[in-house]
């Protein structure tokens, strides 16, 4: 007997294939970005290669329409951490190879506080302080003849600029300036023609007492997003600030404490670090708490919409247990946000027991995994050893596939900038015919 069957249940159980295809392929993709693999790091600057003093503090970017990466780094040309100059060493094929160390700008005085992005055109561009008063930036085309240019000076001191590409040409510019006796604020400027002229610099935040470490992010809706870290008037706490502009930065709505969002009970409040990124119109922040050098924890929140309204964030722990730092020589957790795969993903540096002891390594924690672990990464243990320490993490997602990460590795003469990279997992829906 020969059956037939409609166009209309072919096409019926073809969609249900599908759909436990889909449903098993996705369970699969999280499960396997919840239990990242990671490659061994690798080296991307030692004492033959032209860092003889050691480095400092990497920033790592990746292009959004090819397979670049660029990894910024203070090379230190003394022995005191501000003698140094803004460096890099760039990869065009996902960080599998890199180039030599290169110099972004070279200069008779201190510069400190180097960071890197690359615009929606691909093209590399580099932000750092001079002398701590002085904001430079450069172009990559102006990198190979030391052609940076001077764009802000603060009447006392400036320090940890952030940039941000924004649409075409369009760069956002953050940073946290000194111009009273005590007080920092947070400024913004953009620039709207690659680089090549700024605007006025404009307060984002106005207070009296520190508001420091910015961070910047764009949401699909066109408006930007600042978060930063500030001192408290009572109780010498520190919070996790937010303010956003829909109009190009031009103004900026009141400052509002998102940190309160997690309650973390009678626990003191010392918020720090901060870090943004948007998908879409979502916004995810990331930062620790550091209330003692054995009692060190991340936390995350995230709203979608309304962000100038509290109760519209929520959030919680990103890590299940406490963490240390080193006391004697003390580094921020420094937690980094990333999204690949459909999961938030937290990579921060910390030590799992005594601060007496130099073993901070790499840890994450993951949204797919429920915040449930923070495991090391296995690529950074790899390249570890006794007394040596993993410490200032930069990360970074390219195309919601990769993860990036570069990260100081310091032993007892000199700190050298590691990259490692997740090994991505592609799982797709198979049909198997019958024969």
């Amino acid at each position: 007997m020969i059956r037939k069957y409609s166009l209309l249940s072919l096409a019926s159980l073809f969609v249900i294939v599908l759909t436990i295809s889909w449903k098993y392929t996705t369970q699969a993709e999280s499960d396997a970005v919840s239990s990242t693999q990671w490659q061994n790091a690798i080296k991307l600057t030692n004492i033959n290669n032209s860092d003889p003093n050691g480095v400092l503090r990497p920033s790592i970017a990746a292009a959004p329409g090819n397979n670049t990466v660029i990894v910024a780094y203070m090379h230190k040309t003394g022995s005191n951490s501000q003698e140094a100059d803004p460096y890099y060493v760039r990869s065009t094929n996902n960080g599998n190879v890199w180039s030599a160390p290169q110099p972004i700008h070279t200069s008779a005085t201190d510069s400190r506080f180097v960071n890197v992005a690359l615009d929606n055109n691909n093209q590399p561009h580099a932000v750092w302080t001079e002398n701590d008063r002085e904001l430079w930036y450069a172009k990559e085309s102006q990198w190979a003849g030391n052609a940076a240019t001077k764009i802000f000076t603060a009447t006392l001191i400036l320090q940890a600029p952030i940039l941000l590409p924004h649409d075409t040409n369009t760069l956002e510019l953050v940073w946290s300036q000194n111009d009273g006796p005590t007080d920092f604020d947070i400024y913004h400027a953009r620039s709207t023609n690659g680089g090549s002229n700024w605007s006025d610099a404009i307060k984002v935040s106005n207070t009296i007492n520190s508001a420091l470490f910015p961070s910047i992010a764009a949401t699909a809706d066109g408006k930007l997003h600042v978060v930063w870290e500030e001192q408290q008037s009572t109780g010498n706490n520190y919070e996790i600030m937010y303010a956003q502009s829909s109009n190009g930065g031009s103004s900026w709505s009141t400052p509002l404490n998102i940190s309160q969002a997690v309650n973390i009970g009678t626990i003191t409040h010392l918020f720090r670090q901060p870090s943004i990124i948007a998908e879409g119109n979502t916004l995810y922040v990331t930062y620790e708490n550091r209330p003692a050098d054995q009692e060190q924890r991340v936390y995350y929140v995230s709203c979608t919409a309304n962000c100038t309204s509290a109760g519209n964030w929520s959030g919680g722990n990103v890590t299940v247990q406490n963490f240390s730092i080193k006391s004697t020589d003390p580094a921020f957790l420094q937690p980094q946000p990333v999204l690949v795969n459909g999961c938030f993903m937290v990579i921060f540096s910390g030590i799992n027991g005594n601060p007496s002891e130099n073993n901070e390594r790499i840890q994450t924690g993951n949204s797919c995994d429920n915040w449930s672990s923070n495991p090391t990464i296995s690529g950074v243990d790899a390249v570890m050893g006794s007394n040596i320490r993993a410490i200032k993490p930069s990360a970074v997602s390219q195309h919601s596939w990769w993860v990036y990460l570069a990260f100081e590795r310091v032993d007892s003469t000199r700190s050298d900038i590691y990259f490692v990279r997740n090994v991505p997992a592609l799982y797709l829906p198979v049909v198997l015919r019958s024969p």
